[in-house]
């Protein structure tokens, strides 16, 4: 009968941190040209109401009605509603400022500003 060798352990030392290092050096080798290329490159002409809604965070219905009562001013570029950056500029800085109640809690200024009444 044969008796299986008994393997002996290898201690292998691994710098982790220098291989993260490394990686992350070829990564920005590798995109960091074409990051800096984008980062030069002029924003867009004209917004979708998808992209406005997207940067905002609000609703697609929202940003319809503000074109449709004319505080976002859009244009019709062949089917789709466009907004150009300045307009898009100009609403977000036309939207009203909440101004706290003095003496009140916040709680009770953001009732009020909901239109909640307790």
């Amino acid at each position: 009968m044969v008796r299986p060798r008994k393997s002996t352990s290898i201690a292998l030392s691994v710098d982790t941190r220098r291989i993260a290092e490394d990686i992350a050096s070829c990564l920005v080798e590798l995109f960091g040209e074409r990051l800096k290329e984008r980062q030069d490159e002029p924003g867009p002409l004209l917004l979708s109401v998808d992209t406005i809604c997207v940067r905002t965070g609000l609703g697609r219905t929202f940003v319809k009605g503000e074109i449709r009562h004319g505080r976002l001013r859009a244009r019709k570029a062949g089917d789709r509603v466009v907004v150009t950056p300045e307009d898009f500029a100009s609403w977000v800085e036309a939207l009203r400022a909440i101004v706290p109640t003095e003496g009140k809690s916040e709680g009770d200024a953001t009732s009020a500003v909901n239109g909640c009444t307790g």
